[in-house]
């Protein structure tokens, strides 16, 4: 078995959208918006138009006190 950190590969590259929202327990919109809204949130690298963090960044972004702030009741549903 893989080694993962919530489900996600640790040898993973890099994390989508997808993966990064998953690891923080968010919405891919919630991550679009920390993008938009969060200077201290680490700058993707893009393939194409589609955004990819090395697999370390998020969580040593929140390693280093970065969090993503709790949404309303119930909207943090993930695919």
């Amino acid at each position: 078995m893989a080694n993962t950190i919530n489900g996600i590969p640790a040898d993973e590259p890099a994390w989508n959208t997808q993966q990064a929202a998953r690891y923080l327990n968010v919405s891919e919109r919630h991550i679009r918006n920390l993008r938009k809204k969060d200077a201290s949130f680490p700058t993707p690298r893009l393939v194409g138009r589609k955004p990819r963090w090395p697999a370390d960044a998020v969580p040593r972004w929140v390693a280093d006190g970065g969090s993503a702030p709790a949404g309303r009741k119930g909207g943090n549903r993930v695919r």
